[in-house]
């Protein structure tokens, strides 16, 4: 869309948890040398290109080495999920650690700390003219979010930043709301927001043919016989998901992980096979609770694959 429009593009992807300073920006404590420490300024430099963990995770999915590579700043080609996910944790602990240790050498009143202010990538957008989208806005609870954009959308068409500044809605700003309304677990969007919203589409989940194609062109896997039969399970198993009201998800993103397990898999065993490389990727995903899960491998996986 942007290309189309010639607009340069940014996103910003939302919470629960998410609250005006998304759009606003906030204000941030700096610590004197605080850029010096090696662990804070990469974890600063992590935190930049991943708007929070599950941002980085959805990466991780996709190209586990280069968000690993981010992350530590090393080459690893073999990199898995698993690797970001201790690789972040071990990068956000030391960040931590010597964040503290700063702030404790510091004594008296003069700590040092200063506050600095932090614009948002969303404001940049609004102010210049760019084309932004808000991925799962559906997913946050505070209300006062919603009031701001809708002033945004609509009648005023400007945004106050926490240091008084005023930025009003360039021309050329698009907007874009990317929600998953049909998935369990998230909320709708509000009507006041709905009705400011000049054009909506529905985007249905897509058939088995072009769930295969955007796996085959994702994991570069392809084996016809064996993405037609993971494609049935996933569309069975998103409609069990759904039936049941759990909370889990199965769609291209856990179809293409596990054709990417199963590749792994056969790769150090010839007679691996579709069930084991479920039972690490689509059942996991489908529900967090044993019971469930094991609900989902009787009614689904042990139906629909032979083991």
């Amino acid at each position: 869309m942007a290309s189309g429009l010639g607009l340069r593009a940014t996103h910003v992807s939302l919470s629960a948890n998410s609250d005006e300073s998304f759009a606003t920006g906030a204000f941030t404590p700096q610590v004197d040398d605080i850029r010096q420490s090696t662990s804070v300024n990469l974890f600063d430099d992590v935190l930049s290109k991943y708007q929070n963990i599950t941002d980085l995770l959805d990466c991780a999915e996709m190209a586990p080495d280069v968000v690993y590579a981010d992350i530590t700043g090393k080459e690893k080609p073999d990199a898995a999920i698993s690797d970001c996910v201790e690789a972040y944790s071990d990068l956000k602990a030391k960040a931590e650690t010597e964040k503290a240790l700063l702030m404790e050498k510091e004594s008296g009143h003069s700590s040092g700390i200063s506050y600095t202010f932090v614009e948002s990538k969303f404001a940049q957008a609004i102010e210049n003219g760019w084309l932004v989208t808000l991925e799962e806005f559906t997913n946050v609870r505070d209300s006062a979010v919603a009031i701001l954009i809708n002033q945004l959308m609509d009648g005023y068409q400007e945004l106050t930043l926490p240091t008084g500044k005023v930025i009003h809605r360039h021309p050329n700003t698009v907007v874009v709301f990317a929600c998953n309304t049909d998935e369990n677990q998230t909320g709708e969007l509000q009507a006041s927001t709905l009705s400011r919203l000049t054009t909506k589409y529905y985007i249905d989940f897509p058939n088995q043919a072009e769930m295969i194609r955007r796996v085959r062109n994702i994991t570069g896997f392809d084996d016809e016989v064996a993405l037609q039969q993971m494609a049935s399970v996933v569309v069975t198993l998103r409609d069990y998901i759904d039936e049941h009201g759990f909370n889990g998800v199965c769609g291209v993103r856990e179809f293409a992980g596990w054709a990417m397990q199963y590749q792994a898999s056969l790769a150090f065993d010839a007679d691996s096979t579709l069930r084991e490389a479920a039972m690490e990727t689509i059942v996991p995903s489908a529900s967090t609770h044993r019971e469930e899960m094991n609900e989902v491998i009787k009614d689904v996986i042990d139906t629909m694959l032979a083991a």
